[in-house]
């Protein structure tokens, strides 16, 4: 395989050293090698960007249309996939620190109706998918069609509701969509606003993230994919058949590499919610503390980090299936949280479509 992914690179920015310190010209110089290793190592299209406010690196590669004739820029909306979870998250952080919600309530504090062991979760465990409620990360025609004809986060209560916990709570963890699910529906009842309306208003338009949003408008990145109900293509092509899903609090809005850095330089700091609640939704776990979540489906992969302890933000947005951009983005946050450039390829993280030869009505879908 040569340096260079399927498809072609059209744009390759180097890195923009803002007039920062040796430390962090060296970072971003180590993000910017990398890059082009694990491009070597698998595929890839899309954008990756990273700062730490003083350092400044960014590439992108492939294209961004149906044509071929477009690369991808700093300025392209590419599907979040499950990165939308880290939005939710904040937006349930705000309404904490303005006493409308506690973490520690249930959840049942907050919607009516709900069935008892699931009204007894907590709005905690629900952010940390330790709730027990159905994962909901595979498609079938039910979830579909719920999906597809809601106009709210709260019409998704229903398909919540009817299914059992699938453990405890609190017992053990297992990621779960269902609970973020729950979690818009608390956005929009302690808020008086629907899910996206609150985003708009509380987060997108004050951080001037202008190509974020719930829907995948004109421009947005087409998703390209290599499967095929005939079997592995030999080039991805552009996903045909699939329904294009609206936007839920556990993910498929969109937004931008520049808004996504916006939205990382806020979470480095405490202008969106504070310190205490911050450490709470996005625990303390590794040192150093990252804050962010990956995501994909078909013909999408997305990773997002933060890091408040040295200030690193590291954004990769791809239009390529699994695992292409959570890959790209677990090799370049290793970097820039100080550690060194290890490229993976498919055989470290299987892509869950590989073995695919018709996808199935379930399809992955995180």
């Amino acid at each position: 395989m040569t340096g260079r992914p399927t498809g072609g690179i059209l744009l390759a920015a180097t890195s923009l050293l803002l007039g920062a310190a040796a430390p962090a010209q060296e970072t971003a110089a180590k993000l910017d090698q990398c890059f082009h290793l694990q491009s070597a190592k698998l595929p890839f299209s899309g954008i990756a960007v990273a700062s730490d406010g003083q350092a400044r690196f960014e590439r992108a590669s492939g294209f961004a249309d149906t044509a071929k004739s477009r690369p991808p820029s700093m300025h392209t909306p590419f599907r979040l996939a499950s990165v939308q979870k880290v939005l939710t998250a904040v937006a349930i952080g705000q309404l904490a620190d303005r006493g409308k919600v506690s973490l520690d309530a249930p959840v049942g504090t907050y919607l009516q109706g709900l069935p008892p062991p699931i009204a007894k979760v907590t709005i905690d465990q629900l952010l940390h998918h330790q709730s027990g409620v159905a994962s909901m990360t595979m498609l079938n025609p039910q979830i579909a069609r719920t999906l597809l004809s809601a106009k709210t986060a709260r019409d998704l209560i229903p398909l919540v509701a009817a299914e059992p916990l699938a453990f405890p709570p609190g017992s053990k963890t297992q990621y779960s969509n269902g609970g973020y699910y729950l979690l818009g529906a608390v956005i929009e009842a302690m808020s008086g606003r629907s899910y996206g309306d609150y985003l708009q208003g509380q987060v997108f338009t004050p951080l001037q993230m202008t190509h974020s949003g719930m829907l995948a408008a004109e421009g947005t990145a087409t998703r390209f994919t290599r499967m095929s109900p005939r079997g592995p293509l030999a080039s991805p092509q552009p996903v045909a058949g699939e329904p294009d899903f609206p936007a839920t609090a556990a993910g498929d809005g969109v937004s931008s590499a520049e808004d996504m850095l916006l939205l990382g330089r806020a979470l480095v700091g405490d202008t969106l919610i504070s310190k205490a609640v911050k450490e709470r939704i996005f625990q303390h776990l590794t040192t150093p503390w990252k804050i962010g979540q990956s995501g994909g489906t078909i013909g999408e992969n997305t990773d997002f980090a933060v890091f408040p302890d040295n200030g690193w933000v590291t954004v990769v947005l791809s239009n390529y299936d699994p695992p292409a951009g959570e890959l790209m983005g677990e090799v370049l946050r290793k970097v820039a949280a100080g550690g060194p450039c290890a490229p993976l390829g498919p055989e470290d993280r299987p892509s869950p479509f590989q073995l695919i030869v018709k996808p199935p009505p379930g399809a992955a879908h995180s």
